[in-house]
């Protein structure tokens, strides 16, 4: 049987997803532990897909919105990389004369405002692979 492709999510959908792991951001990135449990992240999704189901005539799985949430932050993951690269590969170019850095200096300059809010939500090890590249308000 061929599965048919779902709907894109929509622009609410998205700012409902990112606005929730915002709220409810130390429970659903927490390890579990004997104080967070499966229980409670799992409470957190079925509100979350209560909410985006109740806002959307296309009905969502809770993979498709963990799947979601993980290319959102991917995507913005791999932009923030690509630019930090970029700065680096320049900033390392021989030849004398000034350097040709790019206008933009701050990896946030670069992104959206809703790619700036998961920005803040990725660890900084996940970035550089050590901490901390640049100022991180969650952590």
């Amino acid at each position: 049987m061929k599965h048919s492709r779902q709907q894109a999510f929509s622009s609410e959908e998205n700012k409902v997803i990112i606005d929730f792991h915002e709220k409810h951001w130390k429970t659903l990135s927490s390890k579990f532990t004997n104080m967070i449990t499966k229980n409670p992240k799992d409470d957190l999704y079925d509100q979350l897909l209560t909410i985006v189901n109740s806002m959307s005539s296309t009905s969502r799985t809770m993979t498709a919105i963990k799947d979601k949430w993980q290319n959102l932050q991917r995507n913005v993951k791999a932009k923030a990389v690509q630019f930090l690269a970029s700065q680096r590969k320049e900033r390392q170019k021989t030849g004398g004369g000034t350097p040709n850095i790019a206008i933009h200096t701050d990896v946030e300059s670069i992104l959206s405002d809703e790619e700036r809010r998961i920005y803040h939500l990725i660890p900084p090890e996940s970035m550089s692979g050590m901490c901390c590249y640049g100022e991180w308000t969650m952590w």
